[in-house]
């Protein structure tokens, strides 16, 4: 007898997001001190490469979305936080819908928090989640992951490098 397979229930639901009325809100280079971004002001559209630097923590709302411009990545070396809900997604997406953006890239001793979030068309730069460790063990977490969704990715969704890994 054929094995039925019976298909998993999907883990979220579409979101609930309210209309942002203040986007977009456009960003380069640096963060410079600790900052949140929040729905209302979406889409944040990276119009270059941004590192969140040692020290710094970037906040992104639930429902906020991040825009990436072809070619560009944001680097964490401070932290990431971006939790949304399971109603309330966080949402990174390409700029240019023909074009990849590289990668959220997570450098340890940095954190990326990515909870309930999608991250749509990247991989550029060889995945569209990058977390590096140190070549030493025991082996760093970059990336905490909670129900995160990497789609449409050009090359890997998620790659773990340098001793690596995630919780």
């Amino acid at each position: 007898p054929a094995l039925a397979i019976t298909p998993m229930p999907a883990i979220t639901t579409p979101n609930a997001c309210p209309a942002p009325t203040s986007g977009p809100t456009l960003h380069a280079n640096s963060v410079p001190a600790n900052e949140t971004w929040t729905a209302d002001a979406s889409p944040h559209v990276l119009t270059n490469n941004v590192l969140v630097p040692a020290g710094i923590q970037l906040t992104l709302e639930p429902c906020a979305e991040v825009r990436v411009r072809p070619g560009f990545d944001l680097t964490v070396q401070g932290a990431l936080v971006a939790v949304g809900t399971p109603h309330q997604r966080i949402a990174f997406n390409r700029d240019n819908p023909a074009l990849a953006w590289d990668s959220i890239w997570v450098k340890s001793p940095g954190l990326a928090w990515l909870g309930f979030v999608d991250v749509s068309g990247g991989g550029a730069a060889g995945a569209s989640v990058l977390a590096e460790g140190i070549d030493l063990l025991p082996a760093a977490t970059p990336l905490l992951a909670d129900h995160l969704k990497v789609f449409g990715s050009t090359s890997y969704g998620v790659r773990l490098f340098r001793h690596a890994g995630f919780a």
